[in-house]
């Protein structure tokens, strides 16, 4: 989920620990600079259906979906005023909705500015073909197996949003039957 797509490509054998390392340190220091120069932006958690959510935000400049986590669990980002006043009119509906403590508007383009490096650091890595089957959040479907599919596919991961569904979904239709969550909250098994 989200930067655990990192993970995973590690673990698939996609990339060695030293890439994997390499890669995780750029992309935090790449997402902390775009959200400490950019707009101020928030996230908040809605508990609700994604088209009661979609409806929500309709209209309001910059919020979107960042996640997509659970049928009946989303999260918004964007600027932090759109994002409370989405966060409002929720509530007002009677929808749960918990402001989540973030640095920034991930996965949206507040912190595109974090796009330049993160890209020239997953072109200078030696990325390979997994081992096993990974699936992108992005995308809901398996990696690619050829190495140019495959750092096209990570490469977009910053700034779209994560179809957490979509990916589960794919994968059960896939055969998986096994989910495991490594983590310290146990958040996504929770969805």
């Amino acid at each position: 989920h989200s930067y655990g797509e990192y993970a995973a490509l590690h673990a698939a054998g996609a990339l060695s620990a030293a890439d994997f390392l390499k890669l995780s340190a750029v992309r935090g220091k790449c997402m902390a600079e775009a959200a400490a120069t950019s707009e101020k932006g928030a996230m908040a958690a809605i508990q609700a259906k994604r088209e009661v959510v979609a409806a929500a935000i309709a209209g309001i400049a910059g919020v979107k979906i960042a996640n997509h986590n659970a049928p009946e669990q989303a999260v918004i980002s964007g600027p932090a005023a759109g994002v409370e006043q989405a966060a409002k009119s929720l509530e007002a509906q009677g929808v749960r909705v918990t402001r989540l403590a973030v640095s920034g508007a991930f996965h949206t383009e507040l912190v595109a500015s974090a796009q330049t490096g993160l890209s020239a650091a997953i072109a200078a890595s030696a990325i390979s073909v997994p081992r096993y089957s990974v699936y992108s959040n992005t995308t809901g479907k398996a990696y690619p197996s050829d190495v140019a599919g495959i750092k096209s596919t990570l490469d977009g991961h910053l700034l779209n949003s994560v179809e957490f569904v979509a990916e589960i979904d794919a994968m059960h239709a896939a055969g998986v039957r096994v989910f495991v969550e490594l983590g310290p909250k146990g958040t996504c098994a929770n969805m």
